[in-house]
């Protein structure tokens, strides 16, 4: 009978249990923890348009193994099958010479004598061709002068496509900086959502304590009404910063090259109070322009851009030569009779020169040597660009960190005063409007400390990509990022 009843007991809780289930469903899961680093490399593995930006790369590339193989000779054949209406046969007049012959014929044998006869009465004929005739053909030709062309040609080829392959790592640190930045917001929406929640845990306090001073009247009669007021300007802010939180994680995931309600949790980051490099950068100035001007990849681009132009110029040039070609052709011919060999092969030489062409050729030179021009041109103002673009989040630096520092006093002062309110509210000395006053004053340096912080974090990120670094390179980033 005990264990009946227990067995039952264990039927009972199992049948809650799934009840329990069905009606309430299973909890989900926590969102995953997303790093920084682990959203970059996502995005660099899937982000759509760096994928495009990677196509295009490879059809450069592609492009340039086209021009190699101009390089090796050209093999054509063909091959044909005619079938005929007639076959075609020629006729043979040999009138002159059996008249010459005519006047020797009792001279000679009687055999001969009749085969004389027989000469005179008939018409021979040469077979042309069959009705059924069939013919291949094989010819190896290799450029010659034309090898001078086709070098450039490669040069320009390779050129584009190491121009195409730096654009693409361009594109790529551009996104490193937009899946940072973007991930910055969400981080900070997320902080102050907190930050905003513990506020309006203050004003529930408040409240509380507004209406037992109404009841006792210690305070104006208005006082409750402030305090509904300051709690929807809270709610307000809120909804605000929840709002940004649920747009970053959409556009974070859109980088990522993910649904745009994928979930996830960021990484907390954040600033200590003394930071690893309290200057603006752990290297001078002068380091990070000499290094952005040899490593950006804009910039690599361009000089590759330039390159390819001068051996654009140089093809141009090679057109204006005489086309020279080492040919060997090989011919079967079946179905043609006795007047066409079957094999039949030669070897030599092909020359052709286009002697005048009213300066198309010369023209195109012109042509090229005016993209040298432009690319050198660009070549120089983007160097000054990426210089004073290097300055700048440089300077940015600079005053993140010293807006850091300000706000992390701002935030101090305006706890303290808080508390100092609070203690006065409580013992009569102050108004409701000014308690008040002092918790808006510490909720936003509360948030302005967070946007520091963020700024702080973003700066150094865009001063290394500024400076040509690749924030997932492991030498640099424990410079943007402090556990």
């Amino acid at each position: 009978m005990n264990r009946f009843v227990m067995h039952r007991g264990q039927l009972l809780v199992a049948l809650g249990f799934f009840l329990a289930v069905t009606l309430v469903g299973v909890p989900e899961p926590h969102a995953r923890q997303l790093s920084l680093r682990d959203a970059m490399q996502q995005a660099v593995m899937n982000n759509p348009n760096l994928k495009a930006a990677g196509y295009e790369a490879d059809a450069r590339l592609q492009e340039q193994h086209s021009v190699r193989g101009r390089f090796l000779p050209v093999i054509k054949t063909s091959a044909n099958v005619l079938y005929w209406d007639d076959k075609f046969s020629a006729g043979v007049d040999l009138s002159a010479i059996t008249d010459i012959l005519g006047d020797l014929a009792p001279l000679l044998p009687q055999t001969s004598q009749d085969k004389l006869a027989n000469l005179k009465n008939s018409s021979p004929s040469i077979q042309i061709r069959d009705r059924l005739t069939y013919k291949a053909s094989v010819t190896i030709a290799q450029p010659l002068i034309q090898l001078y062309g086709i070098y450039f040609n490669h040069a320009a080829a390779g050129g584009l496509a190491k121009a195409a392959a730096y654009d693409l790592e361009s594109a790529r640190l551009q996104l490193e900086l937009e899946v940072a930045r973007t991930y910055y917001g969400m981080l900070a929406g997320m902080r102050m959502t907190d930050s905003l929640a513990v506020a309006l845990e203050q004003v529930g306090a408040y409240e509380s304590q507004v209406r037992a001073f109404l009841d006792a009247g210690r305070v104006e009669r208005n006082a409750l009404m402030k305090v509904e007021v300051q709690q929807a300007e809270l709610q307000k802010a809120q909804f605000a910063a929840d709002k940004a939180v649920r747009l970053s994680r959409a556009r974070l995931n859109v980088l990522m090259g993910q649904p745009q309600d994928t979930e996830f949790e960021p990484e907390p980051i954040r600033l200590d109070d003394e930071p690893d490099h309290p200057s603006p950068g752990p290297e001078p100035l002068s380091s990070y322009v000499d290094h952005a001007l040899a490593k950006r990849p804009d910039l690599l681009s361009i000089r590759q851009t330039m390159n390819a132009s001068r051996a654009r110029r140089q093809a141009a040039i090679s057109a204006m030569l005489p086309e020279l070609n080492a040919v060997f052709n090989y011919d079967y011919n079946g179905g043609m009779g006795e007047i066409q060999p079957e094999n039949q092969y030669f070897v030599g030489l092909t020359l052709s020169w286009n002697i005048w062409e009213w300066g198309a050729s010369y023209y195109q030179v012109k042509a090229a040597e005016s993209r040298m021009d432009q690319a050198a041109s660009r070549l120089a103002g983007q160097s000054q660009q990426v210089e004073l673009e290097v300055k700048s989040r440089k300077l940015d630096l600079e005053e993140a960190l010293q807006g850091h520092g300000v706000a992390l006093v701002q935030r101090k002062q305006a706890a303290e005063n808080l508390r100092i309110e609070k203690a006065r509210y409580a013992a009569g000395q102050t108004t409701t409007a000014d308690l008040l006053q002092a918790q808006a004053i510490d909720v936003k340096s509360a948030n302005d400390l967070i946007l520091a912080e963020m700024k702080v974090l973003e700066s150094r990120q865009a001063l290394l990509v500024a400076g040509g670094y690749d924030l997932l390179d492991q030498t640099h980033y424990h410079h943007s990022r402090i556990d």
